[in-house]
């Protein structure tokens, strides 16, 4: 393992991570942003992030967000002790917690931490590409990470409308060429898309970032929001990016 700790802002929130396994970027951000304007976060929420990894956006959403309670679910060992050791070095163990579970046995387990509709919403930033495309990287933590090797799209809805209250919010950053698929396995579970968002690298680029809120028995009513890209013609970040990382 080749640990760094990373600055990552929000109010001088430090990062570890593993620089030879999966590290965070721009799309988890952009998803906790999203999570965080979206939806009217109070002080009696509890909020759940399915593939928390090293806890990024429980940390983000902890300093943005008042909710009272903010579980990480992670299936990768050594992806949870960095996460752990997170909490610990941001002084947060308080407010946020975590669970070593693939989201394939959460139906299962109803219990502690993960209770059935015990949650006001729940974020995830999933692994993109389907088992079997694509070419998987011989490193087993970012083959996982990327790839639907424990847990497919289908089990992170599954999870997801298992843990949300009726009414509650379900947050996801995927891939725009899953778009259908993700639809088509949100209303299985009664999960209803109410808002979109599309990511470019550059203005007019072709989006490469989906960004999704699904609302647990919700009405048929889709939200398109405007468009973003990541940076401008000359390079630099744009507002809305930089508006995400509170810079």
């Amino acid at each position: 393992m080749k640990k760094r700790v990373d600055d990552i802002g929000f109010g001088g929130l430090k990062l570890v991570q593993d620089e030879d396994a999966f590290c965070y970027g721009t799309d988890a951000v952009l998803l906790a942003n999203m999570a965080c304007t979206e939806l009217q976060i109070t002080e009696d929420m509890r909020i759940c992030d399915l593939g928390t990894n090293t806890a990024v956006i429980p940390l983000i959403m902890s300093a943005r967000c008042r909710a009272k309670e903010i579980v990480g679910v992670e299936v990768q060992e050594q992806a949870f002790e960095l996460a752990k050791e997170n909490l610990v070095l941001n002084s947060l163990t308080d407010r946020l917690k975590l669970v070593l579970a693939n989201v394939k046995d959460i139906k299962g387990m109803d219990s502690g931490l993960l209770g059935a509709a015990s949650f006001d919403a729940v974020t995830t930033n999933p692994p993109y590409m389907e088992s079997g495309r694509g070419l998987v990287s011989g490193n087993t933590a970012k083959a996982i990470a990327r790839h639907e090797l424990l847990a497919g799209l289908e089990d992170f809805f599954e999870a997801a409308a298992f843990l949300l209250n009726e009414g509650g919010s379900l947050f996801m950053v995927h891939r725009p060429g899953r778009l259908i698929d993700i639809c088509e396995e949100s209303r299985r579970f009664a999960l209803e898309p109410k808002a979109i968002q599309l990511v470019s690298g550059k203005p007019g680029g072709v989006p490469n970032i989906l960004l999704m809120h699904f609302v647990k028995g919700g009405k048929r009513q889709l939200k398109w929001l405007e468009n973003i890209s990541v940076r401008n013609e000359d390079g630099s970040f744009t507002n809305e990016v930089l508006e995400a990382y509170e810079i």
